[in-house]
């Protein structure tokens, strides 16, 4: 079972058990394990990532992947830079959730934003790639990674990172990637212009 299909259960679950108007939220979701973060990532998500729309935002807080699917903290690396501040959105059909199109947009603050794009390649961060996953395309401030099925491209924006993850079961990889750099570019753009001043 996918990465993807797992969250996107548990979100279900989540909602099936509280019942929400609009999006859900998991703004409390971890409070227990994190610290707070010193500043707030805007709402820059796209409306929608790949025709599906957002289903979940994930509250502001720290210490989070920079890559949500790509990427595991237990166990990661304890000694490896972490974020200071973060916020993730997944977007989905609810009526079609182990089938369709998904993608889980992640913002991610740091120290350094070049430290942590170079950090991502070579598990420098806490969390690292899991296995199969691979970069497959690089600039100075853009990285794409694949695991063969689903794609996730980061975007670096000042010190802070943009990442899609997006997959597409019922299509092919090349809609994965497509779906990736297209959503990563939008919310990098929006970003850009809704730069938090605590991230200079």
């Amino acid at each position: 079972m996918s990465s993807h299909v797992i969250r996107r259960a548990f979100v279900t679950t989540a909602v099936a058990a509280v019942t929400v108007t609009g999006v859900m939220t998991g703004a409390s979701a971890h409070a227990e394990t994190t610290a707070r973060a010193p500043y707030k990532i805007p709402s820059v998500q796209p409306k929608t990532i790949g025709g599906e729309k957002v289903q979940y935002d994930g509250g502001q807080y720290a210490d989070m992947p920079a890559m949500q699917g790509a990427m595991s903290c237990d166990p990661g690396n304890p000694k490896g830079i972490r974020p200071v501040a973060g916020r993730d959105w997944m977007y989905y059909d609810p009526a079609n959730d182990f089938s369709g199109k998904s993608a889980d947009l992640v913002i991610t603050g740091w120290e350094s934003g070049a430290a942590a794009m170079k950090a991502i390649s070579n598990d420098g961060t806490q969390c690292v790639l899991l296995d199969g996953w691979r970069q497959v395309a690089a600039t100075p401030g853009y990285k794409l990674f694949t695991n063969g099925v689903a794609y996730d491209a980061v975007i670096r924006v000042g010190n802070l990172l943009v990442s899609v993850e997006a997959e597409a079961p019922s299509g092919t990889p090349a809609q994965a990637k497509q779906i990736a750099m297209s959503g990563a570019s939008r919310a990098a753009v929006d970003l850009a212009f809704d730069y938090p001043a605590g991230a200079r």
